[in-house]
């Protein structure tokens, strides 16, 4: 019986079609994650590490949590729940990110060397280990002269382990940055040492906006430092220690040495921080010119600086015709030899760790994604030191990293967008000279858009913390960005022959010079360019982060997906509310006086009601680059964008040495001076006013009895000196200002003593609210007739380790308020408009 069949048969050797269904954004997400599943965990470790910088949270809690939700992992894993395994996971990594950061940030042993220093400088007697090879800071070059010598400085890492105090013997645990007077020559890594010195607590920030040294040496484990005044305090006890890190610290002084007997003396420390990533011995006035020109980041060894150097290896093995597996042997042996001869820096390391997560797989047909590369990366920097996270460096190098991986998506739109896509068979069509310029046209917008996505990724960053702008860096680059390249290359063949067969790296030398001449004259005219970069006040921390994540919401986003298109209206309303919030004209209607701790010198910022700004003398016995950089950063944290008047109270060099370094980041409307002032015989006074001159800034002659007008609402008064008096003394001539503002009145007074002191106190006695303690606070400037004449409520000192106050106080009596630099840091009054004045130190006065 046959039975009818409806199906209908299939033809023979036609295989069925699977549908192809279209992904939901969902499955997209999915894919993405198991394409790079190191970026969530990446992310999840990150947000540890910062959810305990801002809540200091317990370690026992953070190990807690951390193993319950592991245990909840399991769980969940073994009953197929796959996202809520995925969750508890990623938290589980979070607690472990934040644990770790605490053990790292929080935790200091009993024996710790850091229990025993303090905030002032005491003698001790230390004997530890040297765990990296010392180094030599050389002297800094100053705009001014200063009338105390500098000296060279050897800074390295001791490891303590006893500390001697007369016949007792103490075992000690914990590290210390040692900071040596002079070049030390007899101490190497893994020697055991005996050190003399002064040991103290590093001091944290004395002024708004302030680099945190101290912070800067506790995310490197150092919370105490320990400083020598000559070489000779160090005494070598045993040479030994770990035979593989002193043989790396002798082959990296070899490759040091072998750069500066190669290149010429204006090239070699450029060459040394291009190969080595040691910065120290650039020049101040050449690193100036790196940052002005928007290029700093060539001296700085990052992602790109070792994918040129993959790249050159990769050409190697191409040439060599070595296969798969033995490009990648020869790449990933390449840049770890690399990173030993460059003593494992972190830049290096970041770099290194990224090229090896691309590349450790390719063997095995396991090509890892860019952005799974970058997130491995960050997991190991961060899982060595998890301060890294908030290291500036650390953070311009991943973005620039992130940027170059977003760039050809970007780069393919424009190209796109400006010339359509062709048949690839009309292009055969085309003569040889046309094909070759539609392939230039496509490399240079390659190169334009790669690096307006580095701009667009780290310039927010970049003028947060360092106020600068330099537009012509984003043309400069592109001119050297195929040098750059050439320069790499052959430093790096020079730094390879140059340590195995010297003799044959005498062409790599003169290529490596000669292009390195040509970069740093290119460098040297964009930064001299008019207009060519502004110093100006940087964003908020809070609209840095709003910025960032609209960034990744448009460059990570799904390409199709609304995130992407959010994104971009997000960071556009973002970008002009943070640019025109600052510009919106708005009265404070207060009057702010703050007195800068500059150590032995003076800076004084008074901020008038109108918006207007005056400066009263900017300058340091030691540095005058800190007093500039105390004035700046106050007034960029102010959004303070210029100076309207800045006042040089008489020729002591700690009162202006920061006056020309100031007149070059900010802008001065006038210098205000006595005609005492211009005597060119006095130290840096020609200088100063050379400087001033060459950048248009008007010098203005001012008396007693003048009125400094720059605003209605304050009268500005100068007591002394007359016109006709020229004092035989700087500091009898020293300029005193009165400053009056709703009934208040503050007195600045600089280094005013003897005839000049006698002046004033001829003058009609006055309550004056805020008095400026002459001369740094001496007990013979300030003499009981002064304290009558001024009756003052509070008495600033401004001076560094030699304080006076206690001494002052029974000067000025217990009506008086004697408040120092030194102790509290900066100190600022306000004056609001019903006359009432509130004191804000910086930090609070320790206990006496």
């Amino acid at each position: 019986m046959t039975t009818n069949s409806t199906t209908a048969e299939k033809p023979t050797g036609v295989q069925p079609q699977a549908a192809t269904m279209p992904l939901l954004p969902g499955d997209r997400i999915a894919a993405g994650y198991r394409r790079s599943p190191a970026v969530p965990v990446a992310l999840a470790f990150a947000a540890g590490i910062l959810a305990d910088h801002l809540t200091d949270g317990d370690l026992r809690l953070w190990l807690a949590a951390s193993w319950t939700c592991l245990v909840a992992w399991g769980i969940c894993l073994a009953r197929r729940v796959a996202a809520a395994a995925a969750v508890c996971l990623l938290t589980a990594v979070l607690a472990a990110g934040a644990g770790w950061h605490h053990w790292r940030w929080s935790i200091v042993a009993a024996d710790h060397i850091s229990r025993f220093a303090q905030e002032e400088p005491q003698p001790a007697h230390l004997i530890g280990r040297l765990v990296d090879q010392p180094w030599i800071v050389p002297r800094k070059e100053r705009d001014l002269p200063v009338p105390i010598p500098q000296f060279d400085r050897t800074l390295a890492t001791l490891e303590c382990r006893e500390l001697i105090s007369g016949s007792t013997v103490q075992a000690v645990s914990g590290r210390v940055r040692l900071d040596v007077n002079g070049h030390l020559s007899g101490g190497s890594i893994g020697d055991d040492v005996e050190v003399v010195g002064l040991l103290s607590r590093p001091s944290g920030p004395s002024n708004p906006g302030a680099f945190d040294f101290r912070k800067f040496l506790r995310s490197d484990g150092l919370l105490a430092s320990l400083h020598c005044g000559e070489p000779e305090d160090v005494r070598v006890v045993h040479a030994g220690g770990n035979r593989l890190r002193r043989w790396q610290g002798r082959l990296r002084g070899r490759a040091e040495q072998m750069l500066q007997e190669k290149l010429s003396e204006r090239t070699a420390p450029v060459g040394v921080a291009l190969l080595l990533g040691t910065r120290t011995a650039i020049p101040e006035d050449l690193r100036t010119a790196f940052a002005e020109s928007g290029t700093m980041h060539i001296l700085a060894i990052s992602g790109s600086n070792v994918g040129i150097l993959a790249g050159l290896l990769w050409v190697v093995a191409h040439v060599a015709g070595l296969g798969r597996t033995g490009s990648v042997g020869l790449i990933l042996t390449g840049i770890l030899g690399y990173s030993f001869v460059a003593d494992s820096q972190p830049p290096v390391m970041r770099a290194v760790l990224m090229i090896v997560a691309l590349v450790a797989g390719a063997p095995w047909h396991r090509e890892g994604t860019m952005v799974n590369g970058l997130a491995l990366a960050a997991l190991g920097v961060l899982a060595w030191n998890p301060s890294h996270l908030f290291d500036v460096g650390a953070q311009l190098s991943f973005l620039a990293v992130a940027a170059l991986i977003w760039a050809p998506t970007w780069s393919r739109s424009v190209r796109e967008f400006a010339s359509p896509p062709e048949e690839p068979a009309a292009g055969l069509e085309r003569s040889l000279l046309t094909r070759l310029l539609r392939s230039t046209r496509r490399a240079l917008v390659t190169v334009h858009v790669t690096i307006a996505a580095v701009w667009l990724f780290t310039l927010p960053l970049t003028i947060a913390r360092f106020n600068l702008v330099s537009p012509v860096g984003f043309f400069v680059n592109v001119v050297l960005a195929p040098l750059v390249v050439v320069i790499l290359w052959c430093g790096y063949a020079l730094l390879l022959v140059g340590l195995v067969a010297p003799p044959l790296a005498a062409p790599f030398a003169f290529g490596f010079d000669a292009a390195l001449r040509l970069m740093l004259w290119l460098i040297e005219r964009a930064a001299a360019i008019p207009g060519g970069h502004v110093y100006l006040p940087g964003p908020s921390d809070g609209w840095l982060a709003g910025f960032y994540v609209c960034l990744a919401a448009v460059a990570f986003g799904l390409p199709e997906g609304r995130l992407r298109w959010w994104g971009w209206r997000a960071m556009l309303v973002w970008i002009v509310g943070g640019l025109s919030i600052p510009l919106w004209p708005h009265r404070a209607d207060e009057l702010r006086c703050t007195f800068l701790s500059v150590g032995h010198g003076l800076a004084v910022v008074v901020e008038l009601p109108e918006g207007r700004t005056l400066v009263y003398d900017a300058g340091q016995m030691q540095d005058g680059t800190r007093a500039m950089q105390a004035v700046q950063q106050a007034l960029w944290q102010r959004g303070v964008r210029a100076v309207d008047a800045l006042m040089i109270s008489h020729a002591d060099i700690d009162h202006f040495n920061g006056v020309p370094g100031l007149a070059r980041t900010v802008s001065i409307g006038s210098v205000l001076i006595h005609e005492s002032f211009l005597d060119f015989r006095q130290l840096g006074v020609e200088k100063t006013c050379q400087v001033l001159a060459d950048r248009g800034v008007p010098i203005k002659l001012i008396r007693a009895g003048d009125q400094v007008s720059l605003d209605p609402q304050v009268k500005l008064t100068v007591l002394h000196p007359t016109s006709a008096d020229r004092l035989p003394t700087d500091n009898a001539n020293s300029i005193v200002l009165e400053i009056e503002y709703r009934g208040r009145r503050i007195l600045l007074t600089g280094d005013l003593e003897r005839d000049g002191l006698e002046y004033v106190l001829r003058q009609p006695p006055r309550h004056i609210d805020i008095f400026l303690a002459p001369h740094h606070g001496r007990v013979a400037a300030s003499p009981r007739r002064l304290a009558e004449w001024a009756d003052p409520d509070w008495v600033i000192v401004s001076d560094g380790r030699q304080d006076n106050s206690d001494k002052l106080r029974d000067v000025f009596g217990r009506s008086a308020q004697v408040l120092s630099t030194q102790r509290s840091g900066a100190i600022t009054f306000i004056i609001d408009k019903q006359g009432q004045v509130t004191c804000r130190p910086f930090r609070p006065e320790p206990p006496r």
